[in-house]
């Protein structure tokens, strides 16, 4: 996955994303134009439109809709993180690539007590494309630092980039699916250009 997204351009994909947030599921699609390492531009249906290129500034360049005025918001600011679980940060394939390799790291500097148990789910369908799935459980009891207890992940065979991800971990109590990501009409280095990423193309 690291050196999938290494080698990337650009893609595009509509991403559909399910959270658990403070004792509730939030879901959302959006379509995402992405260039590596983490600019990104999303398009709602409602009209909502979000651009985020720290190439050019270090706010979100927001509008939340028909009739309302365009923002600049902090991406690390409440307002921007509402009904998220993370900040814009963690959007792109590469921030999630370093996720799951920093978490790599962590188990194979101390594999007898980290090993982690992987399962091949074989070749499944995701969104009408063949894509090789893996489940791993991981000794987060062991290492709090872990991202997760438990991650599916499903790897396009064309791409190698990730295509469904589903994490589980314990919060309010109990071991529940906190986290479920997933890429449809994913196409990369389709020639994105600075113009895809400027404020101005999108009246930003």
């Amino acid at each position: 996955m690291e050196a999938a997204a290494a080698r990337l351009s650009d893609a595009t994909y509509t991403f559909h994303s399910t959270e658990y947030i403070a004792g509730k599921v939030h879901e959302a699609s959006f379509d995402v134009k992405y260039r590596p390492p983490n600019t990104a531009y999303m398009a709602w249906e409602s009209g909502q439109e979000v651009l985020w290129n720290p190439d050019r500034s270090d706010k979100l360049h927001v509008d939340p809709g028909p009739f309302l005025p365009v923002i600049r918001l902090d991406p690390n600011g409440r307002l921007a993180k509402r009904g998220n679980r993370h900040t814009i940060h963690r959007l792109g394939f590469v921030p999630i690539a370093s996720l799951f390799a920093a978490d790599a790291q962590r188990m194979l500097a101390d594999l007898d007590h980290l090993r982690p148990t992987v399962d091949d789910l074989g070749v499944k369908s995701v969104f009408g494309r063949p894509a090789q799935c893996y489940r791993s459980v991981m000794n987060k009891e062991r290492e709090p630092a872990l991202y997760a207890h438990k991650v599916e992940i499903c790897f396009d065979q064309a791409t190698d980039l990730p295509v469904d991800l589903t994490v589980w971990d314990h919060e309010d109590g109990e071991l529940r699916q906190i986290e479920r990501y997933r890429y449809e009409n994913l196409r990369v280095d389709v020639g994105l250009t600075d113009t895809d990423f400027d404020p101005a193309t999108y009246g930003l």
